[in-house]
């Protein structure tokens, strides 16, 4: 098995810490996706991007159903993946 890469494999890995883990990485990657949903939005309807103004549309429709898709579609995605693993 040259090439690979060592694992230390006496070392369980901690099933609870390491979904944690994935779950708060979706979590931040989430709101960077809503705020470039809002950049997408400001810049689409001739709007400055400034930090106000993509705060200011927080409340916004489109943003809102936009970022519910975008959020459905990636918990979808995780959780296949997740419940894939455990099925092996």
């Amino acid at each position: 098995m040259s090439g690979d890469v060592p694992c230390d494999c006496t070392v369980a890995p901690d099933n609870a810490a390491l979904t944690a883990l994935i779950l708060e990485l979706a979590s931040q990657l989430h709101a960077e996706r809503v705020r470039r949903i809002a950049l997408e939005l400001a810049l689409a309807r001739g709007e400055a991007p400034t930090p106000a103004a993509l705060d200011a549309l927080a409340d916004d429709p489109e943003l809102r159903r936009r970022a519910q898709a975008a959020l459905e579609e990636a918990m979808a995605g995780l959780m296949a993946v997740m419940t894939a693993s455990e099925a092996r």
